[in-house]
This record gives C-alpha cells, structure tokens and sequence, in this order.
C-alpha cells in the first residue's frame, strides 16, 4: 500500500500548547508506567499521606515495592510519580489521596481491567493528554476519529503530525520541546491501555512518496473488536485469499475499522482455535521478526504467527 498524499502539497499548523494551570506548574508529566504510579497512589493511602519523598522512599524499601521496569526507587523517580498524581488531582499539595480506595489490584500486582479504566478516565480528560487527542479529532467518538501520521523532521524527538483528513500537517516548534517529550507518554498510555494504535509504516508494509515518513508512525485511537465481528468471515469474504499475512489483515482492520491491534490478535487466536477445520495460523521464525513487527503477530507457545491459511 502506498499512501495517497503529499505532505509538501499540505497546509503547516503550529501546535500551540495551553498554558500552565494557575497555581500548579511542571504538567508534563514524564510517568510511563502505570502500575508504578497505581502502586505510589497505593502507598499514599495506605499510610494516609506522607508529607516528604524521603519517607515515601523509606516506606518503599520497607515494604519491598518493585518498580514495573526494574529501576530503582530514588527521591528523584518519586518525585516525579508524586508530582503525577497531583496533576491527575489524586492527591493534594500535602500528598493526602483526594480518591480513597482507587484502585482494585495491591502493590507489585498487575494492573486489573478495573485499574486501567481509572487510567482511561485520566487519558481521556486530563488536559495534556487532550491536547493530543485534538489531533485525532477529540477522545469521545473513536470509530469517526483520524487516522494520524507522526514522524520526526530535524530533531530527536516526533514533531510532526499528519493529519491526511485535513491535507494539514500539524508540528510543534523547537521552543516547546517539553510537549515533544509529551508525546511519548501520550503514545505509552494509550498503547498500554489499548486505546490507541501505535504502528510502523514499514511493519505495516505502507510506503510513501516522501522520504521524511520512511521512518513514520500510524497512529489512532482504537476500540475493540465487537462480538459479533469475525475477523475469519472478513478474510473469506472481503479479502478472498487463502494465505494472508497478518499485518496486512490488521492494516485493513485498523484503517477501515479503527479497531485494537490487541483486541485483532485476540479474536484472531480465539477464531482459529474455533474453526481449525478451515483456518490455520502459520508460525514464522524470531530470527525473521523485526522489534517494529513484533507487535503485530499473535505469540502463541512461544512462537510468532505471521499468516492465516485457508485450508
């Protein structure tokens, strides 16, 4: 599939990010990981506010808390969960939890299905986020949102959003690098809690015209896979092959559809494992599989599976 545009025939639009809240400063806040941010709300409650990030530190090491991607806890990593949830008005300015029991999993557990919607309540209306979610034409009726298309020009970090729907191409200025770094919380968030697709062009086998999306990201916010969608009956009667590599099935999904990359590779496990008599999943080799394409094939007994065979 190649794209149909040009981003040098689109109008350019600056992104202009809202102005701080009065009496709260530092919004942007860099927390990746949701559990840890669950478990520090946790430990808030448990011990009914703690005034100082030494405490807090003291409190984790007492009570053995694990960070979800292994690093260790200092006052400098709290500081910025702490900061976090007073942004998301969790907690006050004296760190008391404003919530009371918040979450439904304990410290160190995963998060619950209860616990990521608390999450998609604060994705969805916690106004650093929604400054993103505009790209996409707002959070509230996903199946009508835009598909968008973001890559970097000049600078390390995505700074450059296409908005193919609108023939606009939105970017954020060198000065405003703090909403640049944003940008990778918003796509963390929205991946983790299977609200937003988040895939390569290349894993997707989608090329372009212009070199600077050689390296790009398609982007939307997704939903999942209804019941009484078959994802098996779509391949027989709309794509009408008999051998179907899975990401091109899931480009089609995504961009007729809007539907979850996770939620596909599950109803796609479930329907085979139902009508083996007239589909297979093909295994392929890790060796073969790149990081950007990972994300996209079933893991099935430790193996990837990168087709559908009709049989």
């Amino acid at each position: 599939m190649r794209l149909p545009f040009d981003i040098d025939e689109m109008e350019k639009i600056p992104i202009v990010p809202n102005a701080e809240r009065e009496g709260k400063g530092w919004s942007y806040s860099y927390v990746y990981f949701l559990r840890n941010l669950k478990d520090v709300y946790s430990l808030l409650y448990k011990y009914d506010g703690i005034s100082s990030i030494p405490q807090l530190l003291t409190i984790c090491k007492t009570e053995n808390v694990q960070t979800e991607n292994g690093k260790e806890w200092n006052g400098r990593y709290l500081l910025e969960f702490v900061n976090a949830l007073k942004n998301f008005d969790l907690i006050d300015v004296n760190n008391n939890p404003t919530k009371g029991v918040l979450f439904e999993s304990g410290i160190n557990e995963p998060l619950t299905l209860y616990d990521k919607s608390v999450f998609v309540d604060i994705y969805s209306n916690y106004f650093r986020f929604q400054e993103f979610h505009n790209l996409f034409g707002g959070f509230s009726n996903k199946e009508n949102s835009m598909i968008v298309y973001a890559y970097m020009d000049g600078c390390r970090f995505y700074n450059r959003f296409v908005c193919a729907e609108k023939n606009s191409v939105y970017y954020i200025e060198n000065k405003h690098q703090d909403m640049m770094r944003f940008w990778d919380v918003y796509t963390k968030w929205g991946t983790t809690l299977q609200v937003l697709n988040k895939c390569s062009l290349s894993s997707l086998e989608i090329s372009s015209q212009n070199e600077e999306l050689k390296n790009a990201y398609l982007l939307n916010l997704s939903t999942p896979v209804p019941k009484s969608f078959s994802i098996l009956d779509y391949v027989s009667n709309v794509l009408g092959s008999n051998n179907i590599y899975i990401p091109e099935l899931e480009r089609d999904l995504v961009v007729k559809y809007k539907y979850s990359i996770d939620s596909i590779k599950e109803k796609l496990v479930l329907e085979t494992n139902q009508r083996s008599n007239e589909f297979r999943l093909q295994r392929t080799s890790e060796m073969l599989v790149d990081g950007n394409t990972k994300v996209l094939l079933p893991y099935m007994e430790n193996v990837y599976m990168s087709h559908i065979i009709k049989l």
